[in-house]
């Protein structure tokens, strides 16, 4: 959805009159979220933008820190309801029984959160995604981070539920949507 609520502009200046980095974002997902496959590269001294694009260097600069920052919520195999369970947490930078959600946000104060999650879900799960998404999506608003959806380009639950699950979300919200559907 190209354009940015009055809800979602509400809860980025929120966040940021509780302390939230305005440099700062986070990601939550599988191995297709870490910085080697999800914007990492453009702080990397052979990545380039295209002439057209060259508008963007501001943002890459703006957000330097996080692009190649590698997170607690991005990890091979995650799914979306791991975030949400401190037994997937980092023992050694996560306090007792906190999730790598909570984690995450104490440590980087991010001010975005891209949550791009779904191929490591089981087939026909669309509605326990959509449980465990909302959560992740209402932690990000409680908390001043301004959650961005993305959907994913395949249909691994082989129903199309993860995508529509994402969307309604997003919708439900009014908040950011990267369609890649």
């Amino acid at each position: 959805i190209p354009t940015v609520s009055a809800l979602a502009y509400q809860v980025y200046q929120q966040g940021l009159a509780n302390g939230n980095d305005p440099y700062a974002f986070s990601r939550i997902g599988d191995c297709e979220s870490a910085p080697e496959a999800f914007l990492g590269f453009y702080v990397e001294d052979w990545a380039w933008l295209p002439e057209d694009y060259q508008y963007l260097q501001a943002a890459v600069d703006h957000f330097h820190d996080s692009f190649a920052r590698d997170n607690l919520t991005a990890r091979d195999g995650f799914g979306v309801s791991s975030v949400l369970s401190p037994l997937m947490a980092d023992p050694s930078l996560c306090e007792n029984n906190e999730t790598p959600l909570e984690c995450e946000y104490r440590l980087h104060q991010p001010s975005l959160i891209f949550i791009s999650m779904g191929t490591n879900w089981a087939p026909y799960a669309g509605a326990s995604y959509e449980k465990y998404l909302r959560q992740v999506v209402e932690f990000a608003i409680q908390h001043g981070a301004l959650p961005i959806l993305m959907t994913k380009a395949d249909n691994i639950e082989q129903d199309n539920s993860i995508n529509l699950a994402i969307a309604t979300v997003a919708h439900d919200f009014d908040i950011p949507l990267l369609n890649f559907w």
